[in-house]
């Protein structure tokens, strides 16, 4: 662990079902204070007649300071800073075998002053809540139980039981300046120099909080983190009409752990070029045959197709899906083996951002094989259950089990050049007249859905949904030649099609996202709801990606007419 990360991080393992609570956890400050006493109290007094009282009550509230700042073609569209304070609840009555499986109430807007009583108040009843919720979903689950015959999920404990323990974990917060904020974002925003560029827009979001999380197992956690990212999108139309977008996002502990100011402004320039030269690229028909997804593509398709699928969950809860039905079996090539490891802090010199100490239920970190020697071995989850995996990875993040460092190793891995030979072989074999290479997918696939929905394009968010589009894409000649193409939609790219991936490369691409899946638009909606919340940063290290068979479409849809008229003068 690097010193310069953290000034602090202790991990005590305890055996106590039910520890001192006032001997567990640093400070005597008004929330803390407020979540013991009334974690006490309702575990000592809650009960409603002869209805069940709680086995277990976690109380997990997230302080957070967000700071935005968003700019367009140079000047500023808004800043923010924002503060909050939230509180959410798990409470479960019954017993670990047998509970109402409820996870965790709607969050509770805490008093960001340190008033003890407002703040015990608030607790009281968000807990009054939960525990009148927690009675009704167990008397429902038992009347649906006698209804049906036992067995399946039936026979799996609802939580699963878990040593306790004890977390400091504090990362240096330094103070957020807006006016640093504002004049980056001007700055990044501000290209100029092409007249087809549309729209160049630059956001910033800083957000540091702080969670302390205490339950009546004894478990205690607190800690502190901090969340930079910087966010680029720009636009333009195509001589033809049809509307090309671009963005990028770099993502970072610290503002200060992003690249400078003038790595981030070539970038923006860069990627305006890169606009400006698709314009004129030619559309691409259609396309079944090899394709090759090198670096930054492989770590987007992987994390899209294939990461979501290792994550645990029960049918009744999450509705299937995933690899639920498939531990055992081959998901992968038998050369091809993926880990999960919260422990790594780097990986080739590149830092991993989601390492930690211990999840979110305190269940300390540990590396996890998940699929080995091709062959799916476990899957990732919390502290509920699911069929073949009855105990915690340790991999309760953002409200539900999410991955944190997932890292794909390949047995005998090629070189870049001899990969791309590989690809021209395939496509020789065919005798098809290019192969395509595949260099960067759509990651801002939500927020142009969003833009479509808002603008009444229904033409633009059908055609969102029918595929992932292809953001740098080049058809690649039996002579090695290299042409960009635009338009095209990648479709069939399931967690299926990774059982047939031809070949890998021996280097990975270090990839960061916030969230994963679901967790993402979860994460965006408890931030831009007001409501606050700790960002879930999951870092994907990806070899490029050799597939023998993979479908594009060509676009549809009606192409909006270019500008009449000549932008206004620079």
């Amino acid at each position: 662990m690097r010193a310069a990360a953290r000034t602090l991080a202790v991990v005590i393992a305890s055996s106590c079902a039910l520890c001192p609570l006032a001997a567990q956890a640093p400070g005597g400050d008004a929330l803390d204070r407020a979540m013991r006493d009334e974690l006490q109290r309702s575990m000592r007094e809650l009960r409603l007649g002869q209805l069940d009282k709680p086995y277990f009550i976690g109380y997990r509230v997230i302080e957070t300071n967000m700071s935005v700042a968003m700019a367009r073609y140079g000047s500023l569209a808004g800043s923010r800073e924002r503060r909050s304070r939230v509180l959410a609840v798990e409470l479960r009555v019954g017993d670990y075998s047998f509970d109402n499986s409820n996870m965790f109430a709607s969050p509770h807007l805490l008093p960001v002053d340190d008033d003890y009583l407002a703040i015990r108040r608030e607790i009281w009843l968000a807990t009054d809540e939960a525990y009148k919720n927690a009675v009704q979903a167990i008397a429902s689950k038992r009347v649906a139980r006698m209804n049906r015959q036992k067995g399946g999920s039936d026979t799996i404990a609802d939580f699963s039981k878990e040593p306790a323990t004890q977390t400091v974990d504090e990362q240096p917060l330094r103070p957020v300046a807006m006016t640093e904020l504002q004049s980056l974002v001007r700055e990044l925003s501000g290209v100029r120099e092409l007249k087809a560029l549309q729209s160049s827009s630059a956001t910033i979001t800083v957000t540091q909080t702080r969670e302390r999380f205490l339950t009546s197992e004894g478990t205690t956690i607190v800690r502190s983190r901090s969340l930079a990212t910087v966010g680029i999108d720009g636009g333009t139309q195509a001589t033809d009409g049809a509307l090309l977008q671009a963005s990028t996002t770099m993502i970072g502990r610290t503002l200060d752990a992003l690249p400078a100011r003038a790595a981030l402004v070539q970038r923006v320039r860069a990627l305006a070029q890169d606009l400006d030269s698709l314009r004129t690229a030619p559309v691409i028909d259609r396309y079944a045959g090899p394709m090759l997804f090198e670096g930054r593509a492989a770590a987007q398709l992987f994390a899209q197709a294939f990461a979501p699928g290792l994550v645990a969950g029960r049918r009744a809860q999450m509705g299937g899906g995933g690899f639920a039905d498939k531990l055992g079996s081959r998901v992968m090539p038998e050369w091809m083996t993926v880990s999960d490891d919260p422990t790594r802090h780097a990986l080739g010199g590149e830092p991993l951002l989601g390492d930690y100490a211990v999840d979110e239920e305190g269940v300390p970190a540990r590396a996890n094989v998940v699929v080995e020697g091709g062959y799916l071995k476990t899957l990732l989850t919390t502290r509920v259950p699911v069929e073949g995996v009855e105990r915690s990875t340790g991999n309760a993040r953002g409200g539900g089990a999410a991955p944190s460092n997932l890292i794909v190793s390949v047995d005998s891995g090629l070189g870049d050049a001899a990969l791309r030979r590989r690809l021209l072989a395939l496509v020789q074999k065919r005798k098809l007249p290019y192969g395509i290479i595949v260099r960067d997918l759509d990651a801002n696939r939500f927020t142009a859905m969003m833009q479509a929905m808002e603008s009444g394009d229904y033409e633009s968010l059908a055609a969102q949904s029918g595929g992932t589009a292809l953001v740098a894409a080049y058809r690649v000649y039996p002579d090695g030649r290299e042409e960009r193409i635009r338009g095209a939609r990648m479709t069939g790219v399931t967690s299926e099609s990774f059982r047939d991936i031809i070949a890998a490369s021996a280097t990975p691409t270090v990839l960061h996202e916030v969230g994963s899946g679901g967790g993402l638009l979860a994460s965006m909606t408890m931030q831009t709801s007001g409501f606050g919340g700790a960002p879930t940063p999951v870092s994907y290290a990806v070899p490029s990606l050799l597939f023998e068979d993979v479908t594009l479409a060509k676009p549809s849809g009606a192409r909006p007419k270019p500008p009449l008229s000549e932008p206004p003068p620079m």
